[in-house]
């Protein structure tokens, strides 16, 4: 569903898409927020939010995509808020911000990912703190601040 300029917002039904392992939403500049449905979707592995720039915050339901392992967040600029349960995501093993302008904060519970291993946080020009948890993270392979 990439570069559906004009999308707003994903329809309910999204969540029961049980069997899907990859979303991809990038470019959609319109879209607003995601159902809280979308935490139904257990074996969603990648979920590429890219460029979505009208994209203002997270639903705390994505808590339950409990296979996650890449999620992707590049220019999401309105993009303030992480969702607090992000430390729910155990198979994550990669997590990019890049150019998440109003981002002001990374979560301590980013601490509790086992399998954490790529934190990318260049270009989040509002990013005033950072958890010094951070250092926990004992598989962190790649770790990018560039504020």
């Amino acid at each position: 569903m990439n570069h559906c300029v004009k999308l707003v917002k994903l329809p309910p039904f999204i969540g029961n898409l049980f069997l899907l392992t990859e979303l991809q939403l990038s470019w959609c500049k319109a879209l607003k927020t995601l159902p809280d449905t979308i935490g139904k979707l257990e074996k969603l592995q990648i979920l590429q939010l890219g460029s979505c720039h009208s994209l203002e915050g997270l639903p705390t339901s994505i808590g339950g995509l409990i296979s996650l392992k890449k999620f992707n967040c590049e220019y999401c600029k309105s993009l303030a808020k992480v969702f607090t349960n992000v430390g729910q995501l155990r198979k994550l093993e990669a997590l990019s911000f890049e150019g998440c302008s109003q981002l002001k904060t990374l979560l301590t519970s980013i601490c509790g990912l086992t399998s954490f291993k790529r934190l990318n946080c260049t270009i989040c020009k509002s990013l005033a703190k950072v958890s010094a948890q951070v250092g926990q993270l004992r598989k962190l392979e790649a770790l990018s601040f560039k504020c």
